[in-house]
């Protein structure tokens, strides 16, 4: 810590309180929909059978991340706890690695603004926080820009340890997600315009070396793409509407418009007080490329192609529309009044993120764990009476992630209600049933009214409701003394 400089010490804090919000509750909250669908792809037999079947064929992402989940889970169990941990630690790991691709970029000070508004956005804590491809894509491209920002701007000769940590960050990417792929192109692409003789050699070497290392995702790669993308026909996303990067720079902040309109204030002011930019008009325009042209491929092509355009994919880049936005803190030397500014911007995006946004009770995706408690605690409630549980989930295995868990044992009699031979399936189990309290919950899946209606034939008292996000439980009852549950009056039809 002796020779670090005083900007330097005040990154080790910043990090230090992006760990600390990155690891808070990690682990209490509900497997999403899509890690619950990855822990399922990985139950094969073999690691070959799980390339095939649970990543070429039944996924739209490279088999980096997948891969790494079966060695991890093999050594480390499925527990949330277990699974989760490197994607937070890679989380925490590209806020230090933002402070060190912002020094490149546009110097400590600036860096250090930028790093401080980075670690509190509720943005990349979420996707730290999830195990999925976003916390390793959003690593290796920083860890890509960082290496190629010491290549053509900070070392003034090749050193072959840049070129070392460009190769692992590109083809970090290139196995982590498409959009990280895609961004470590566009820094690849953009090395081009600044290298010459030589070390332009060597830069395409590094090149070469990335898609030789590339070659055993070839073949996923072109089954995948073969396929089309989220949307069309069969998709379930739709294409993104004229305001969508205005949306998503809103949801890179917070959703908070005050917070959006602060941090420009603060950008502008800055510009004020430190009017000596020398030097920067081309860094700045780089950063802001780097920002925005995976956001126009997604929107384009969402428009143009099949909808493709989500925040998460947007991740990768999103970094350097802040590196962008606080490029004109450029003080002379670090006083007081930088201390204020850097603490003052950790603790306003904290409070937003924390206190204004509420992001550790909110629910961001649709919880298994609480319908699989709920659905076990009213049948432990009612067994007197006799239950019968149904549940609406995509694929048996998520609600089974946690249903497993509970004592006694919680059975289903049907896992997806949502087509007509579902109906007509839920309407024998509702006919046949000798229960007196019938039990049935749903998430991330289309919950239909004909649902609540087969029940009510044969189960008219609804006497418990639990709502979630995107997800909810429901008890019905044969005996109207258990205590109804008021429903709403149409006060029109």
């Amino acid at each position: 810590m002796k020779n670090l400089s005083l900007e330097d010490k005040w990154a080790v804090l910043v990090l230090l309180v992006a760990a600390v919000l990155r690891f808070y509750n990690y682990a209490d909250w509900s497997m999403s929909n899509d890690e619950l669908s990855a822990l399922t792809r990985l139950q094969f037999d073999s690691f070959g059978e799980m390339i095939q079947k649970g990543v070429r064929d039944n996924d739209m992402h490279p088999m980096g991340v997948q891969s790494f989940l079966w060695v991890w889970t093999h050594w480390f169990g499925l527990n949330e706890t277990a699974v989760r941990l490197p994607f937070v630690v890679l989380g925490i790991g590209s806020v230090w690695l933002f402070y060190l691709t912002g020094r490149n970029f546009f110097g400590k000070s600036s860096a250090l603004a930028a790093m401080a508004v980075f670690a509190a956005l509720q943005f990349p804590i979420l996707y730290s926080q999830l195990a999925r491809p976003y916390s390793p894509g959003l690593f290796f491209s920083l860890l890509t820009a960082y290496a190629w920002s010491n290549i053509v701007w900070v070392n003034k000769e090749w050193r072959w340890r840049d070129g070392i940590l460009f190769i692992l960050g590109a083809v970090g990417c290139m196995y982590s997600h498409y959009f990280s792929f895609m961004f470590a192109g566009f820094v690849g692409l953009a090395g081009l315009i600044y290298l010459r003789g030589a070390e332009l050699r060597k830069y395409l070497l590094c090149g070469v070396l990335m898609f030789l290392a590339y070659i055993p995702n070839v073949d996923v790669f072109i089954a995948q793409f073969s396929i089309g993308g989220l949307g069309g026909p069969e998709g379930w996303l739709g294409p993104p509407g004229k305001d969508a990067l205005w949306k998503y720079v809103l949801y890179g902040l917070n959703d908070s418009l005050w917070l959006l309109l602060v941090l420009v204030g603060v950008a502008v002011l800055f510009g004020r007080l430190y009017p000596k930019q020398d030097g920067l008009r081309s860094k700045r325009v780089m950063a802001f490329l780097f920002f925005i042209l995976p956001a126009l491929v997604a929107y384009f092509y969402s428009i143009l192609k099949n909808p493709v355009f989500q925040y998460s994919i947007l991740l990768f880049s999103f970094p350097f529309l802040l590196l962008w936005l606080f490029s004109w803190f450029q003080p002379a030397q670090w006083k007081m009044r930088e201390t204020g500014i850097v603490v003052a911007l950790l603790v306003l995006v904290s409070f937003s993120t924390v206190v204004a946004e509420r992001f550790y009770s909110t629910q961001f995706f649709a919880p298994f764990k609480d319908v699989a408690e709920k659905c076990g605690a009213y049948q432990e409630k009612y067994k007197s009476k006799g239950t019968v549980v149904t549940v609406n989930v995509i694929n048996k295995n998520y609600i089974h992630y946690y249903s497993e868990r509970i004592q006694p044992s919680l059975n289903f009699s049907q896992y997806i209600c949502n087509q007509t031979a579902h109906y007509v399936e839920l309407k024998k189990i509702v006919d046949t049933s000798s229960a007196r309290v019938f039990i049935h919950g749903w998430s991330n899946n289309y919950h239909a009214p004909e649902t609540e209606l087969i029940i009510a034939e044969k189960f008219p008292f609804l006497i418990e409701r639990d709502t979630f996000f995107n997800a909810g439980v429901m008890v019905y009852s044969k005996d109207s003394t258990l205590g109804r549950i008021a429903e709403p009056v149409p006060v029109y039809s």
